[in-house]
Order: structure tokens, then sequence, then C-alpha cells
């Protein structure tokens, strides 16, 4: 990866992620676990009110505790390893692994392998419905 950002009408290459903002219900002391960097999006550079995508990295050990938010959400593991409970579904994240949140549907992992996680997640408007956007999500 470049060491240089480039910021392009359509395009963004060379970033570093980044501390967590305040979100939801979370604590400060979990989103200082977190790091992460929108890609497309309302609060990317490349912007886009019909969903978001994003890296999201969990330090080892992080356990990010069941949340739900209104809009449906993927989640694709490029490094490490979480155990995970989706809705009724247990199981273990590694790379490669893909994982799908319906709407409100709670959703929680855990870190246990010896480096991050690193996640893209990919969040859409459900049948156009922009406002699910308007909500942060929160633990519960």
């Amino acid at each position: 990866m470049s060491n240089k950002e480039e910021l392009g009408t359509n395009h963004v290459k060379g970033y570093e992620l980044g501390p967590m903002p305040k979100y939801g219900n979370y604590p400060q002391s979990l989103l200082d676990n977190f790091s992460g960097k929108p890609l497309l999006g309302p609060k990317a550079h490349l912007k886009s009110d019909e969903g978001h995508i994003g890296l999201l990295e969990l330090a080892p050990g992080t356990d990010y505790p069941a949340h739900i938010h209104p809009w449906p959400e993927a989640y694709y593991i490029v490094n490490g390893s979480a155990e995970c409970v989706w809705g009724e579904d247990k199981f273990t994240a590694e790379p490669g692994t893909t994982i799908y949140a319906p709407p409100n549907t709670s959703h929680a992992m855990k870190v246990i392998s010896e480096e991050p996680v690193l996640a893209i997640i990919f969040g859409w408007a459900p049948g156009g419905r922009k406002e699910v956007f308007d909500e942060d999500g929160r633990l519960i």
C-alpha cells in the first residue's frame, strides 16, 4: 500500500486506519480497541447515502458485545479470527468468512487470534429506505 494518501473523484488509495469516533452508546474503552476507515458512504470521501463500505480492525482480545442496527450488514474477514454469535448462529470467523446480519439482528464477536481481526464491512439501505442510517447502532 502506498504511504501517501491519494483522493480522487472516484477513488481513494494509500490511506491509514484511524481511531473510531464516538458512536451510539459504545463506551470509549471499547472504541479504544477499534480502528477503522470509511471507504464509501455518508462519512467517507467517496459519498453515498444508499450504503456504506468500510474497514474495521479489532485489537487482539477485544470483546465486541452484542449490538443491533436497523440496516443489513455483511462482514468479510480478511485477517485474524473471532468467536461470533450472529442471532442464534455461533461460529468461528477466520479469513475468508462472510457474515450477514439482517436488520436488527443481534451480533457480537470476541477476537481470539494473536493478531487483530480486519474486516471489510458493507451496509445498505434495505428497499432504498435511507432513513435507517439516521440512527446509530447500539449495544444491547
